[in-house]
């Protein structure tokens, strides 16, 4: 049996969770984080996919995120793929995996479905599920800060600095009533909810204005602190004209003036000209850049992605806080 799970199955999930992922998972140690990050409007829900086997025991798991925080139905939503594990010892059907996929599909019937973190073999069977797949790319500006990561790397800013037209500057996220993403299907529900009320990680706005033009450009930013630098990570943007606010040796300043190493962006590959059109540079294949911070991991971390559109949208964007791809692996 599939179904949407209760609010009493929390204690089936965590238990699943602990026997067939990891006892030391996040939910495990913080439940009010799963909590916080499942939660659906109607009361007596949570939004995870379950499948229970005759003696109705969790066999099957697929957790889902909205983008607009909807009701249990899900109906004309775009939806984010989070855990999804299957008990092969006591499920019945060794397609399970997939029959939780259909289900989502046939009953919520979304807009769009995206899946973030995802390893080479799960890739294979969302290609055979008809999911377009790829790699999250790596763009930064560095600042003349001697940092760790790129001490002996040069940016190669090829304008010069004139007459500055951008000013920068850090607002409060809790000051903001209203964000325009660039992903339209993001409401303010979701920008409070994700952003403003997140139990664990604090985000702030670097607030971008071309004082010529006299536009302004939100990004959201979480800060990491490791080995006494100080990394700032871009999770999410709002909708602008990107190349209005092309400044990067500004840019690279203003992080030197605030004792930051270096900014990066992670992005899908259909929405490069963001970062290139802000002044980003793409990280190369020679060039490490933490991906993993909690715990860290030395070495360079590709990223796999896959999705699936079943409206009339030409483009899809992928950033950094979409889905569960930006949320804490430790306490």
């Amino acid at each position: 049996m599939i179904e949407l799970a209760k609010t009493s199955d929390i204690g089936g999930i965590i238990e699943f969770i602990k026997k067939n992922w990891n006892k030391n998972h996040i939910f495990i140690k913080n439940p009010k984080l799963m909590k916080w990050q499942h939660s659906v409007k109607k009361k007596g829900y949570l939004n995870f996919v379950i499948a229970k086997n005759k003696k109705k025991t969790i066999v099957g798991l697929q957790g889902l995120i909205s983008k607009n925080l909807s009701l249990s139905n899900f109906g004309n939503d775009n939806l984010w793929l989070a855990l999804w594990k299957i008990d092969k010892n006591k499920a019945e059907r060794k397609a399970l995996g997939i029959e939780l996929i259909d289900f989502v599909i046939n009953k919520f019937k979304p807009k769009s479905i995206c899946s973030v973190g995802i390893n080479k073999k799960v890739e294979v069977l969302f290609k055979l599920m008809g999911f377009k797949t790829g790699v999250m790319k790596q763009y930064f500006i560095k600042s003349n800060l001697n940092n760790k990561f790129l001490k002996n790397i040069s940016q190669d800013h090829y304008i010069i600095k004139k007459e500055n037209k951008i000013k920068i500057k850090k607002i409060s996220i809790q000051k903001l009533f209203k964000f325009d993403f660039f992903d339209r299907d993001k409401s303010i529900e979701y920008f409070k909810h994700r952003f403003q009320n997140h139990p664990s990680y604090k985000y702030f706005i670097l607030e971008m204005t071309n004082t010529i033009k006299r536009e302004k450009l939100w990004i959201i930013i979480r800060e990491i602190h490791f080995s006494n630098e100080k990394i700032w990570r871009v999770v999410d943007i709002s909708n602008s004209q990107f190349k209005n606010f092309f400044n990067p040796v500004f840019f690279s300043e203003y992080l030197l003036k605030n004792k930051v190493s270096y900014i990066d962006f992670l992005i899908n590959d259909e929405c490069k000209e963001i970062p290139l059109n802000l002044g980003f540079t793409l990280r190369k294949k020679n060039i490490f850049l933490p991906h993993h911070f909690e715990p860290y991991e030395n070495k360079i971390v590709n990223v796999n992605y896959c999705y699936k559109i079943f409206d009339k949208r030409k483009l899809y964007s992928i950033f950094k806080s979409d889905g569960d791809f930006d949320r804490p692996s430790i306490i």
